[in-house]
């Protein structure tokens, strides 16, 4: 693994995966934290429920 130090702890096992597997990974759906985007969904989530 130590080809790998260059990735985050967690994800250095996904990177020794076979072809066929990372891509599943990478094609699963996931939400990075970023505070702009928060605010911006939040926005239109406000928006959608304004009468």
């Amino acid at each position: 693994m130590d080809q790998f130090k260059h990735l985050h702890p967690k994800f250095r096992e996904v990177a020794a995966l076979p072809d066929e597997q990372r891509k599943q990974f990478i094609k699963q759906k996931r939400w990075i934290n970023y505070p702009v985007a928060t605010r911006a969904i939040n926005i239109l989530a406000e928006t959608l429920n304004y009468p």
